[in-house]
């Protein structure tokens, strides 16, 4: 787990699965995916987010793009000639 936010801005209801940007070296990484907040209220001073490490997943993920199960889930799901 990561925490960030609390100072002034944290996350809300509804923020859950997004991603915690950082800048790094110029560019921006997803380091976190939003997991909760504080049930108080949003923007609730000295209560951060609570975000998901991407980091600690790295390898889990690697190994499912690798696999090409990720690929089968969408094709079995999905219909991709759909038009939005």
């Amino acid at each position: 787990m990561v925490c960030a936010g609390g100072s002034r801005n944290s996350g809300c209801s509804g923020d859950s699965g997004g991603p915690l940007n950082c800048k790094v070296k110029g560019r921006y990484y997803v380091h976190g995916v939003t997991s909760f907040g504080s049930s108080l209220r949003c923007n609730t001073p000295k209560k951060p987010t609570v975000f998901t490490r991407v980091s600690a997943y790295i390898g889990w993920m690697e190994g499912i793009i690798a696999s090409g199960l990720l690929l089968m889930f969408f094709v079995a799901h999905y219909n991709v000639w759909c038009v939005c």
